[in-house]
């Protein structure tokens, strides 16, 4: 197997985004540098509590945590407490003995993309507000971000949040465009691919430990559907494979105002930028179940 790929993953855990982290820490492809946090599926200190509790969970202590972004570049981030429980996670994880660095985001992944430093590969799995405030402050960063796979936006596909826009474009349009049009080598993982791949119930019923509790917790939440949609996982597994999808380059751009805000559209004059529209379902599945459930 080849070298590990450095990435960094941004996060507003989120129950789909504890799945995606674990899978990212049990998957030999990548080396997990740190976690940056910012408010989207709950607020800015939920999520950063919860990034503390998967480190802890995993036995990563040794990963650093920075708090991000509390707001959009616009307005105030809605969360989906929801949708993924109380204070962002359905059921409880222990609370974190650890604490996140004292160093803010922006300024730490800044110093990362050091010109001395190796290229990173950052995995978003969250508003893409981090990124985008990187990139207006620090735009020579851009040149060390060696990928960007952004799990946003629905092609094709309708909405999750309004029938038109996917959450995390929605929670931050205007970040969502900055980063599109940034020229990054970018790859959208959205909910075209994200809607094909769904964790039956029955995974979580035979899952132990505190995964477990999360997992039955969200069911029960939810009225006991019998599928999980695992959006973010979806971002991680393209990281370490990149052929489980088929992929288009399509010109798009995000709309920021109007009753359409968040979405993503075709449009020409858009940037193109490498989507996943097919995904091998099984075989991602299959992947996650033999590295974080078997």
């Amino acid at each position: 197997m080849a070298n590990p790929v450095n990435a960094i993953i941004d996060t507003d855990p989120g129950v789909d985004d504890l799945l995606a982290i674990l899978l990212a820490l049990r998957s030999p492809e990548l080396r997990i540098e740190a976690l940056t946090t910012g408010g989207g599926n709950c607020s800015l200190s939920d999520a950063t509590r919860n990034a503390l509790r998967i480190i802890e969970l995993a036995g990563r202590m040794d990963i650093p945590v920075y708090r991000g972004s509390a707001r959009p570049l616009r307005g105030s981030y809605r969360f989906a407490t929801h949708f993924h429980g109380p204070r962002g996670m359905a059921g409880r994880l222990p609370e974190p003995k650890i604490r996140a660095s004292s160093a803010n985001a922006i300024k730490a992944l800044a110093a990362r993309m050091g010109m001395e430093s190796p290229p990173v590969t950052l995995i978003a799995l969250g508003p893409l507000t981090n990124l985008a405030r990187l990139l207006a402050r620090h735009p020579e960063c851009a040149k060390r971000i060696s990928n960007l796979i952004v799990m946003g936006g629905a092609v094709d596909a309708p909405g999750n949040v309004t029938p038109f826009a996917e959450f995390n474009t929605w929670c931050d349009p205007e970040a969502a465009e900055l980063v599109f049009r940034s020229g990054l080598d970018m790859t959208l993982i959205g909910l075209d691919v994200c809607n094909a791949v769904k964790l039956p119930k029955s995974y979580a019923d035979r899952t132990s430990g505190p995964v477990g509790r999360v997992l039955r917790s969200w069911f029960k939440l939810h009225g006991q559907p019998h599928s999980l949609t695992m959006a973010d996982v979806l971002a991680v597994a393209a990281a370490c494979d990149p052929s489980l999808f088929t992929y288009e380059r399509i010109p798009l751009r995000v709309i920021t105002e109007g009753e359409e805000r968040g979405r993503t559209v075709r449009a020409a004059g858009g940037v193109e930028i490498k989507t996943a529209m097919k995904v091998d379902a099984a075989r991602t599945l299959d992947m996650f179940r033999s590295r974080l459930l078997d």
